[in-house]
């Protein structure tokens, strides 16, 4: 990799390693909100660096599927869609780039769609494992509480669409500051590199435990959980006792869920290794 993608692909391995250690200890919600922000201003500044838009998208793309790799090595906190998450929101900012060119417009673009898809991951993924019924029962739940507390059913809506436009405008100052600021480059570097010091040292190393019992802890995470809870309510709450409604609010979820996180972990670590920096 050229110079500059090396040095921003580590600093983003480091940040992501760091932060996302430190949120996860201390619980803090909506950390992999924070943790995109921080990808971006890294994405931004290694943009300064010059080149045409397709080398200045290229970087962007390499530095993130780079940073997703290294989020197999976080000592803790969930890897897996993190990682998902990584790459999808560079390409997305690569895009930005590449559509509006590399300057604070550009800037301002990608910074938009790469804060998007912090939105548009977490629906994605609870509609692959649970369907539609979950969004159906969430709403017929959300209606009847609105009825009960006498505010109006789409308010939902209205306030989804603040907390988005809240971090989109979030995304596009943080990008405009690393993008104009003068020495902002340092000073950020700096703070990611004495963040990373206080934290554990990644070990790239096989988990010994059998893949079925990896599988069975994905599928007990309280999201999922959760989600599945909500399932179960509405499905004694709508009174439906059949067996397609068996299938459709308990055991396709579990399947879908148990292949899905069987697949996510049947990669090696030898993948790791042979596409890992040295």
């Amino acid at each position: 990799m050229p110079p500059v993608s090396t040095r921003f692909a580590a600093l983003l391995a480091l940040s992501e390693v760091a932060f996302g250690s430190v949120l996860h200890a201390l619980s803090v919600p909506f950390g992999g909100h924070v943790l995109s922000l921080n990808q971006g201003v890294l994405l931004t500044l290694a943009s300064r660096h010059g080149g045409s838009r397709a080398e200045v998208a290229g970087r962007a793309n390499q530095i993130s599927l780079i940073g997703a790799l290294f989020k197999a090595l976080s000592p803790a906190g969930k890897r897996l869609t993190p990682m998902l998450a990584i790459s999808v929101q560079g390409g997305l900012y690569a895009a930005g780039i590449f559509v509006a060119g590399p300057n604070g417009a550009g800037v301002a673009l990608a910074m938009t769609w790469l804060a998007l898809w912090g939105f548009v991951q977490p629906v994605l993924v609870a509609y692959l494992l649970f369907g539609k019924a979950l969004f159906a029962g969430l709403q017929k739940i959300w209606l009847e509480l609105a009825a009960v507390l006498h505010v109006p059913g789409e308010i939902e809506w209205w306030i989804l669409g603040a907390v988005v436009v809240f971090k989109i405008a979030l995304a596009i100052g943080a990008g405009l500051v690393a993008w104009s600021r003068q020495g902002f480059e340092g000073e950020y570097e700096r703070t990611i590199r004495e963040w990373s010091e206080k934290c554990p040292r990644p070990q790239l190393a096989a988990d010994s435990r059998p893949k079925w019992r990896l599988v069975l802890r994905d599928l007990t995470t309280t999201w999922f959980l959760l989600a599945l809870a909500f399932q179960a309510f509405f499905f004694f709450y709508s009174g439906q006792r059949d067996a397609q409604a068996v299938w459709t609010y308990f055991l396709r979820p579990l399947a879908v869920g148990a292949i899905f996180f069987w697949a996510m972990r049947s990669v090696p670590p030898s993948f790791w290794r042979k596409y890992l920096p040295a």
